[in-house]
């Protein structure tokens, strides 16, 4: 058929683009958990491949509009037809129908418009998953190569190009993240622990010997070491309904053992959260323990969970309007200045 070489041209490279910001934001995603780097360089370079892969894609398959690369401008006439036979070809290959395919592409959309390319204040839906989105490049590459016959695209198809761009950005991650990790580091502004058993065994090794005989409403301090070592481990949140579910890895953690209520002892506790799927990945949660009896039992299931920056927006705008507030913050930051004990607590070293 009759197609606008000078689109094509343009249209064909952007898919393989996505293709392989993709590869790259999964590549080096997969390996962040394993090697935990100091240098925020990791994380801001997995994100941007991931928000330049939503960029790439929405070029071709987003709105249309003022968009001179979208699919439909590859035809010169009978764009309506051109576009329907992409959405058969397309629904055809994923075995989904009409509505699934409109929920997703929407969803892509809304993460391009009001998160990558733009920001909505507040904007906090999940990250679409990948995998659709990279069919549908997979089925666009075979769909066009039938529509520009009997023109000929070199080269092999994407669907088969992309296990070889996998192994070898695989090859090259893994290898700078070694050389990293072999070499000796100055510590980063927010670094993260390297080994998060060993920041327990060095918090227990400063503990002097009266700190490990405290104890609090009966209970000894081997509780607050119990509840430190959950950093590292998974957590999951599941949220109601079709908002879907998160998946990430409790990084650090602050331990406060607080009076009992009755015979059942408390302790408070402030995470730092790892989310490698969220646009920002550092959470903080504020949460609680509880051990009636001998059951130590996590007693924040509906507990707040935020972005760091939605800590700092929620915590600056109760001091400006809450004179309450405002003096609990001003008496933190003058005890933190003359150096005040932190009566009793234990962290990570994160």
């Amino acid at each position: 058929m009759a197609y606008r070489k000078e689109v094509f041209v343009e249209q064909l490279p952007l898919v393989d683009c996505f293709a392989r910001h993709l590869v790259h934001y999964r590549a080096v995603k997969s390996r962040l958990g394993d090697y935990r780097p100091g240098s925020w360089f990791w994380n801001d370079t997995c994100n941007a491949h991931l928000l330049q892969a939503t960029i790439y894609w929405c070029m071709v398959f987003g709105s249309h509009g003022t968009n001179q690369t979208h699919l439909r401008n590859l035809a010169i006439d009978e764009v309506d037809e051109l576009q329907k036979s992409f959405r058969a070809h397309l629904l055809a290959a994923l075995r989904i129908d009409e509505a699934t395919w409109k929920s997703y592409w929407e969803d892509m959309r809304a993460f391009r418009d009001k998160y990558a390319a733009h920001r909505e204040l507040g904007f906090d839906r999940p990250v679409p998953r990948f995998d659709l989105a990279l069919e549908a490049a997979f089925c666009y590459e075979e769909w066009v190569r039938e529509v520009i016959t009997p023109d000929v695209v070199d080269g092999r198809p994407l669907r088969h190009l992309i296990s070889e761009w996998e192994e070898a950005v695989a090859a090259d991650v893994v290898a700078a993240l070694n050389t990293l990790n072999a070499e000796q580091r100055l510590p980063s502004a927010r670094p993260r622990p390297a080994d998060p058993a060993a920041n327990v065994r060095r918090t227990a090794e400063r503990a002097t010997s009266a700190e490990r005989e405290k104890t609090v409403d009966g209970q000894s301090d081997q509780v607050t070491q119990q509840i430190l070592g959950k950093i590292g481990s998974r957590v999951t949140f599941l949220y109601p309904a079709a908002e879907g579910n998160a998946e990430g890895t409790l990084r650090d953690r602050y331990v406060l053992p607080v009076s009992s209520r009755g015979n059942v002892p408390y302790w408070d506790v402030i995470d730092l959260i790892d989310f490698p799927n969220e646009p920002v990945r550092d959470w903080i949660r504020v949460g609680y323990y509880r051990k009636p009896g001998d059951r130590l039992v996590w007693g924040s299931q509906t507990t707040i969970t935020e972005p760091v920056a939605t800590w700092k927006r929620l915590l600056v705008g109760a001091a400006r309007e809450k004179r309450w507030f405002r003096e609990l913050v001003e008496e933190v930051v003058r005890e933190l200045a003359e150096g005040a004990p932190d009566q009793g607590a234990a962290t990570g070293d994160g």
